[in-house]
């Protein structure tokens, strides 16, 4: 566990609503403050991505030699849209490099056949990715390791009578809150995120849990049957198989009328702790959210140091224990870990 710290010059500023980005207490909401948070999140994304490629540099991570086929990426192009699709088992049987960005340029996903710890399987999970909607748009590594980790350990978690009720905070994508509906049987999943992320999270379960096509997914048949990577379209069946159920909706953090369905048994959130957004704002959504029981997993990758400690204090403050806890996935991100907490105060 890290230590706790000292609030900082932090603790005068508020929470925006509408956003969950810091605003000064004396700054008017308007244009120009909308446009000068705008701006600190791009910059912010421009010193990940500078940071990201310093990491592969000093890693050694060079571009693989064209004819080394086993240590590239597999990506398709889709027929009649020229999308690309990431068929992500490629990706992990190299991991040369684990830099935020490195796949921001896709536009799906393809996370293959998801399957738990019954023999049942979860079907095909495929995300599409949105980089023009910023950080949420993106699919991260501490997302997979989440839900993989917690496939792989749901014993210890999905122990309820009745259905097993989980919540995602900050989803974006929705890719570890759907590829837990896919995988674990007596479980529902709502993703949630902000607004701006409804249409991307509804897309995205829409074309993996509905046999109905979402009017938005401009995809034709030929580009559905390339998605797949089928010669012929998908069935419904396959495009619906899931072990769990799964839905979506928003949850703005320190909006208390977007926790109306709480609480939650299993809290889980990939990644959202970073300087764009405000901690202790996270931490005492979770706290709302859940009972005695509740138990809460967040993983993330320790790039930014002080949110992380400042929320780790919160939530030592709002849990009887907290800790750390080593991820169980193949994807081997070194700089990923899980945060569990339970025993709410």
């Amino acid at each position: 566990m890290s230590s706790r710290v000292e609030r900082d010059s932090d603790e005068n500023r508020n929470c925006d609503e509408a956003s969950n980005t810091y605003v000064e207490d004396d700054e008017d909401p308007g244009i120009a403050d909308a446009m000068l948070q705008r701006g600190e999140y791009l910059r912010q994304l421009r010193l990940l991505a500078q940071a990201d490629e310093a990491e592969r540099h000093a890693g050694g991570q060079d571009e693989p030699d064209e004819n080394d086929l086993e240590s590239q990426d597999q990506t398709d192009e889709l027929p009649d849209s020229h999308k690309t699709v990431l068929r992500y088992e490629s990706y992990l049987s190299h991991q040369r490099y684990y830099d935020d960005l490195k796949h921001v340029d896709i536009n799906f996903i393809d996370y293959g056949i998801v399957t738990g710890s019954e023999p049942k399987t979860g079907g095909r999970l495929i995300i599409e990715q949105d980089k023009a909607l910023g950080k949420g748009g993106l699919c991260w590594d501490a997302a997979f390791i989440l839900a993989e980790h917690l496939i792989r350990t749901e014993p210890e978690w999905n122990v309820c009578k009745n259905v097993t009720r989980v919540v995602e905070l900050g989803s974006g994508t929705g890719v570890c809150g759907l590829l837990l509906a896919k995988a674990v049987s007596n479980c529902h999943v709502c993703i949630t995120d902000l607004p701006q992320l409804e249409e991307l999270m509804r897309r995205n379960l829409n074309l993996n849990f509905s046999t109905t096509l979402h009017e938005k997914e401009d995809l034709t048949m030929a580009d559905l049957a390339a998605l797949y990577n089928s010669n012929d379209l998908p069935s419904d069946d396959n495009r619906k198989q899931s072990a769990g159920t799964a839905s979506a909706a928003i949850l703005r953090w320190g909006e208390p009328n977007d926790y109306r369905d709480g609480p939650y048994n299993i809290i889980v959130g990939a990644d959202v702790v970073a300087s764009l957004y405000d901690p202790r704002a996270l931490a005492e959504t979770i706290h709302a959210l859940s009972d005695d029981r509740t138990i809460v997993y967040l993983s993330y990758k320790g790039r930014l140091s002080g949110p992380h400690d400042i929320f780790e204090n919160a939530m030592e403050s709002l849990f009887g224990i907290v800790e750390r806890v080593k991820p169980s996935s193949r994807n081997e991100n070194p700089g990923v870990w899980i945060l569990k907490a339970t025993n709410k105060i």
